[in-house]
């Protein structure tokens, strides 16, 4: 079978990766020059994923970019401690919770998929698709097309590939959340903990990395933004 993957993030290249492997051949295409690179913030895999990254074979490499995370703490907004648990996981389970840069998971997992025999194509954006035969014929905004028996979607929150399947489709809406994270450096914490404060309109959350600095992330309800 032959598949067209239109995006070259995390989605698209996990899956052109579990696509090779029962045998399919997968050409992944990224709008962007370079689909690597560190873009966007962090992120935490709990055990589940992490277990779906060692079925695709990955999991040691994205082990190895990021930093295990056994311990969640949980505060109430005038510090007072209200509950450690295991981070993303079960007590007893010894596949601790990894936080690492989104651009270095997408990094590893691109670089894996090009081990896996995917096609990767950059600097091509999906504009339409047409039926062809028993299949379907992408077409690229460069005026280039590519013919598959299947189209995959995994461009992301504004996905091209969602309006071009289906003019009528659903469109992203502002749900009254947003968030703004960054690394600080020069504040004393303790590694291995991924801390969670719950404040009145939102919330604020931190994880101290092995290299001293603190990565953080504020979750701020604000309806007023709809408009």
């Amino acid at each position: 079978m032959e598949v067209v993957v239109a995006g070259g993030g995390v989605s698209g290249a996990a899956t052109a990766i579990a696509l090779r492997r029962i045998g399919s051949d997968v050409t992944l295409y990224e709008t962007h020059p370079d689909p690597a690179g560190q873009v966007g913030s962090f992120l935490s895999l709990a055990s589940n994923g992490l277990r779906g990254l060692k079925t695709l074979g990955c999991l040691d490499q994205v082990q190895e970019a990021g930093f295990a995370v056994p311990t969640q703490r949980m505060w109430s907004g005038t510090g007072r401690l209200l509950a450690e648990v295991p981070r993303g996981r079960l007590s007893g389970d010894p596949l601790h919770s990894t936080t690492l840069m989104r651009g270095s998971l997408v990094e590893v997992l691109r670089e894996c998929a090009e081990q896996a025999g995917v096609r990767i194509v950059t600097g091509r954006r999906l504009a339409g698709a047409e039926p062809a035969g028993d299949g379907i014929r992408a077409q690229f905004a460069d005026g280039s097309s590519a013919r598959a028996d299947l189209l995959i979607g995994a461009d992301g929150l504004w996905s091209a590939t969602r309006s071009v399947l289906d003019p009528g489709a659903p469109r992203p809406a502002y749900g009254g959340l947003y968030s703004v994270s960054g690394i600080a450096a020069g504040v004393p914490a303790e590694t291995g903990t991924f801390n969670m404060v719950f404040a009145r309109c939102g919330a604020f959350l931190h994880i101290p990395a092995p290299d001293g600095t603190v990565w953080w992330s504020a979750q701020v309800a604000d309806p007023g933004l709809r408009n």
